[in-house]
């Protein structure tokens, strides 16, 4: 079992991009990957996330995500492979103006799993948070995508957005979506 743990910062007025690319082909392996972002006023970051587990190994992924009043996060998450994949991602929106994007494309053949579990809570005015999956699933893969947006009474002017798309390649292949 490996972990990972990184603070991505990035600072007032900056606009920065990372990708991070996760690919295995040990056998029997675990990865733990924990991912805190922080993004200051008026900053941007476009994060890129390609994941490529092989069909013996586990990877979990957690996010948490700060953001400061008019920031911007652009997320995109590939997942690829067939192994058996947790992704966990978490946004307190507590400042104004901000804009949060969470794209995915998910993959998946063979007997993987991959799971999905949003949560977004906003709690200051005028923001967005706009969350867009695709499923492509063959064989007897599995995916769950639970996605949770919720807008407080202090969260006025907030628009919330949710939108995932699956199409199944096979009998065998299971989507279980829950959007709230």
């Amino acid at each position: 079992f490996f972990t990972n743990s990184l603070k991505i910062k990035v600072a007032k007025n900056i606009k920065a991009q990372v990708v991070e690319v996760f690919v295995t082909s040990s056998k029997n392996s675990g990865y733990g990957v924990n991912r805190s972002f922080e993004i200051e006023e008026n900053a941007s970051l476009e994060y890129v996330k390609v994941q490529d587990i092989s069909e013996t190994n586990s990877f979990i992924f957690n996010s948490n995500i700060e953001q400061k009043d008019s920031s911007t996060l652009d997320f995109t998450n590939f997942e690829y492979g067939n192994g058996f994949i947790l992704n966990n991602f978490i946004n307190n929106i507590n400042n104004e103006n901000i804009t949060y994007n969470l794209n995915g494309l998910v993959k998946l053949k063979d007997s993987s799993v991959c799971s999905n579990l949003i949560k977004t809570v906003h709690n200051a005015k005028s923001s967005i948070s706009d969350i867009n999956y695709k499923h492509s699933l063959k064989d007897s893969s599995k995916a769950v995508f639970k996605a949770r947006s919720i807008v407080n009474e202090t969260a006025l002017f907030t628009k919330a957005f949710q939108n995932t798309n699956t199409i199944l390649l096979s009998d065998d292949a299971v989507i279980f979506a829950q959007p709230h």
